[in-house]
């Protein structure tokens, strides 16, 4: 969206295996907010991550020693809203978007350790369920919280949509 002469720079990561599922259709629901936005839009299946493996690197320097990651660790750092929409699977995140948070700790190290947060960003929580998913929207929403804050990101909201299984 334009404000005065800014656009809204939004980065989505996507965690769902369906690219025209119910994820994918919330997704494009809460995008028609933003219509004038420039969005990064990031596959969880695609980047197919590696593990965090726990070596320290980003702990001497702020960088992860796989480089894998790079682009999406950028688009993060420059957005103004953190978009990540992803299923429930039981009660958590998918095994490609659960890596993807597993490697926010370059981000913990800078944004703590060095106090290089910017918590002007937002972060954004969209997930789908086929079931109710109230007790598994709570979990993973707290799941989120921590990612946000570990990136710097002030956390905006959660919106979710139970009951695919009925479709």
């Amino acid at each position: 969206m334009i404000k005065g002469a800014v656009v809204v720079r939004i980065t989505v990561l996507f965690g769902s295996p369906r690219p025209d599922g119910f994820t994918a259709a919330l997704l494009r629901e809460f995008l028609t907010d933003y219509p004038d936005a420039e969005v990064t839009r990031f596959d969880a299946y695609e980047l197919n991550l590696l593990p965090c493996v726990a070596c320290d690197r980003c702990r001497e320097d702020g960088r992860c020693a796989f480089r894998d990651a790079d682009d999406l660790f950028a688009a993060c750092e420059t957005c103004d809203l953190l978009v990540l929409a992803s299923p429930v699977y039981n009660y958590g995140f998918p095994s490609p978007m659960k890596a993807v948070l597993d490697r926010a700790q370059p981000w913990y190290h800078r944004n703590f350790e060095r106090g290089e947060a910017d918590p002007a960003r937002k972060g954004v929580l969209l997930l789908t369920a086929g079931r109710s998913g109230k007790y598994a929207f709570e979990l993973m929403e707290k799941q989120f919280r921590v990612f946000c804050r570990e990136l710097g990101v002030t956390f905006a909201e959660t919106r979710a949509r139970p009951g695919t299984d009925q479709f």
